[in-house]
């Protein structure tokens, strides 16, 4: 079916992205008086006269549009037209050949017989002159056609004839375009060879070019040919110079290139960010079209969603830089630098007055090293790329992290959900706030956007968390009782979803489908919240949010080491810094996760490398608080008991054997320092626990160790000898020989 017409465009089906203007309703950059002004040019003069008009250029500023109106101009004035292209043309005669087909059909000639042979003697001329020498027939081929050839070739007077007869009183405009396309070596040549027929009478020619092209192209040809001036005015006797587009003329063009493509731009957004995009106007063109990908993103989001501002400093970016981009916003450490750049810079550079910003220095180093080895930018291309993201920086009232990426991977990486889906869900499910109503909703948008159920179920749990602080934020800052409450409702149907999505198991799986971060997020926003207690609504809600924490919490036993390093179980106090209700909360959350550590620690004794896999100093920082502090509670009789019985399997196991060897190595490495987060009195404490001591050092000794192994394993006999104070507490097993 054929696509309607924008109704933006006037009635008229739109130009092609990349195609020169042909209609002066679409002048978004005042071309069209150029246009008029070099046709009033070309009709003042004398009729007999031949004139040579330049229209020069970038590449992209427009050349072939005013070539287009001018032709517009010229026919609605009766005069004729042709265009000719020489790029292809590589000798005299070949050009003359073009030029004639080029002038044939605007004034009615019929088709040349020339025109029409030229082309075969043209491709069978090497065929017969390569084979002459192997076949005498065609030896005597190439005999014939190379002198037909000669004798094909179109002449001036022949061109002088047509225009003479076809034209009366009226005018030949002859538009030439796209010199600029052809091979700069062979520009010179061109207008050399063409200079033939500039002379002809009641012609007027239009050339489109980019003298820097000549100028390329002049040194290599002869370098005794001067300056790009000079050698054009030999040819161009009215040189006609574009201007760059006005601040206004480059709103217009992109009003325009939005209103009548596939995607409409926020044009309000672009005043903020003009001196950024490029002048020339197919690269905004270029820019534009680069949000046709975004389309299908950015219909799924209400216009509130999008910051345009940020979007187009992107895509800039994207058009210079796109693996560095990439690469930067997926580097939270560079965001970071970049937003506290913004919080100190300015008062920094005005406490110091001479507009340096030291806080720069980071970002901005991590940015053109990027850029060098992803993009392999060179040093102007650097400092555009590192405008643009003090453009980021400067021009917005504050830095997020998580727009910038959120905005950076909408064309390739999108979220599951926008907001503006998920008010859609949350309405459709209200209707019917239940568990399977909410997984059947669930489901449609999984498939809907080619994820699963669980994925889609993660991305809902902490967008709800989000969602839910908005609310418990208007709530706290509400003036009357009833908008309180009213804030307080709405978070407490998030909380409702929440806890859905925390208990359910869309998948079967019989386990969480939440990663740490989920459960995480939602233990600090309860943590946040615990001293909101000053009304019974929100003690209400404090109690609500326990319960739901607790429930989620059950389903992440697989997360429940993760969940404890992020709030830093190793210290069940606290750091003093809690608000209100914060340390209660936290305890609870420690006591109901601690007994799933301590049944991994227990199975780590087992499994091959479980114990030594704790050694680096980074990391497993829950496991080693509650293997090395005898205040951690691990060390329960229970676990004791369990632990001797493994110990006793430590004989006819290498595996657990090797544990237990590893962990009396680590408490003799402690006492000299520290594990983790637990300083050497305390793993001192630890040895000093007589049952504690002897599991270990049954299981450790319960097998022969081959000879470096048992010399580094008695350094560390004597180091916790040392910490207890005797050596008899560490009995020699019956295999030692002391040798």
């Amino acid at each position: 079916m054929e696509e309607p017409l924008n109704e933006d465009s006037g009635g008229q089906a739109p130009s092609a992205p990349d195609a020169p203007e042909e209609s002066r309703d679409r002048d978004a950059l005042g071309r069209w008086p150029i246009a008029r002004m070099i046709y009033d040019l070309i009709s003042g003069a004398p009729l007999h006269w031949p004139l040579r008009v330049g229209v020069y250029g970038k590449w992209g500023e427009g050349k072939t549009t005013v070539l287009r109106f001018l032709e517009a101009i010229a026919k609605d004035e009766g005069n004729v037209s042709a265009w000719f292209n020489p790029q292809g043309c590589h000798s005299r005669s070949e050009l003359w050949s073009a030029f004639y087909f080029a002038l044939s059909k605007p004034l009615g000639a019929p088709g040349h017989w020339k025109s029409a042979l030229r082309p075969i003697t043209k491709w069978s001329m090497p065929l017969v002159k390569q084979s002459s020498s192997a076949h005498p027939f065609a030896a005597i081929c190439a005999g014939l056609i190379e002198p037909l050839a000669n004798q094909l070739e179109i002449s001036q007077s022949e061109v002088a004839r047509l225009i003479r007869t076809r034209l009366g009183n009226k005018r030949l405009f002859i538009f030439i375009d796209d010199l600029d396309r052809t091979a700069p070596d062979l520009v010179p040549d061109l207008l050399l060879s063409l200079q033939q027929f500039l002379g002809f009478p009641q012609c007027a020619f239009i050339f489109a070019l980019d003298p820097g092209v000549i100028a390329d192209a002049l040194p290599k040809v002869h370098p005794g040919w001067g300056r790009t001036e000079q050698f054009l005015e030999k040819f161009i006797d009215f040189p006609f110079w574009l201007p760059r587009p006005t601040r206004e003329q480059t709103v217009s063009l992109l009003t325009a290139a939005s209103t009548t493509g596939a995607v409409r731009l926020n044009i309000d957004a672009i005043g903020d960010v003009l001196d950024l995009l490029p002048d020339n106007p197919r690269r905004i063109k270029l820019f534009v079209r680069r949000f046709w990908r975004l389309k299908p993103q950015l219909a799924r989001h209400d216009p509130e969603e999008i910051d345009w501002h940020v979007l187009y400093i992107l895509e800039l970016l994207r058009a210079l830089a796109p693996r560095s981009l990439k690469a930067l916003v997926g580097n939270r450490v560079f965001l970071e630098d970049l937003m506290m750049d913004q919080l100190l810079g300015r008062r920094q550079a005005e406490r110091q007055g001479d507009g340096s910003r030291p806080t720069e220095d980071k970002w901005r180093a991590t940015a053109e090293q990027s850029g060098r080895r992803l993009d392999e930018l060179e040093d102007l291309e650097l400092g555009e790329m590192v405008g643009l993201i003090k453009a980021l920086r400067d021009r917005l009232a504050v830095l997020v992290p998580d727009k910038i990426t959120y905005l950076e991977r909408l064309g390739d990486s999108p979220d599951i959900f926008t907001w503006k889906e998920i008010r859609e869900l949350l309405a459709t499910w209200r209707a019917d706030p239940g568990g399977p109503r909410l997984l059947e909703l669930v489901g449609e948008q999984a498939r809907s956007r080619g994820t699963s159920a669980c994925a889609t179920f993660e991305e809902l749990f902490g967008a709800m968390i989000l969602h839910r602080q908005g609310f418990l934020e208007r709530a706290a800052s509400s003036i009357g009782e009833a908008e309180m409450r009213s804030q307080l409702l709405s978070a407490e149907v998030a909380l409702r979803v929440i806890e859905l999505i925390g208990t359910l198991d869309p998948e079967g799986l019989g386990a969480s489908h939440l990663k740490p971060q989920g459960p995480i997020a939602f233990y600090r926003q309860c943590a946040e919240w615990a001293h909101f207690t000053n009304h019974p609504d929100y003690l209400a809600a404090r109690a609500r949010e326990r319960l739901v924490l607790r429930a989620v919490l059950d389903r992440v036993s697989e997360s429940a080491v993760e969940v404890l390093e992020a709030i830093e179980a190793w210290r069940p106090e606290g750091t003093g810094m809690e608000k209100p209700g914060e340390t209660e909360l936290r305890g609870e959350a420690i006591a109901q996760l601690c007994p799933t550590v301590y049944q991994l620690l227990i199975r780590r004794f087992e499994r091959p490398g479980g114990i030594s896999a704790l050694w680096p100093d980074e990391g497993h920082l829950v496991e080693k608080y509650y293997l090395f502090d005898p205040g951690g509670g691990f060390y329960s009789q229970d676990t004791l008991a369990t632990l001797g019985g493994i110990a006793g399997k430590a004989r006819e196991s290498a595996d657990v054997h090797g544990n237990f060897v590893e962990m009396v190595r680590m408490i003799g490495h402690g006492l000299g320092g520290a594990i983790g987060p637990v300083i050497g009195d305390t793993v001192r404490d630890l040895i000093r626990i007589e049952q504690v001591r002897a599991t270990l050092w049954m299981g450790a000794t319960a097998a022969r160790m081959q000879p470096r192994t048992l010399g580094s394993f008695m350094g560390t006999r004597a180091t916790i000898a040392g910490a207890i104070g005797t050596q008899d507490a560490l009995p020699l097993p019956d295999w030692w020989d002391g040798s």
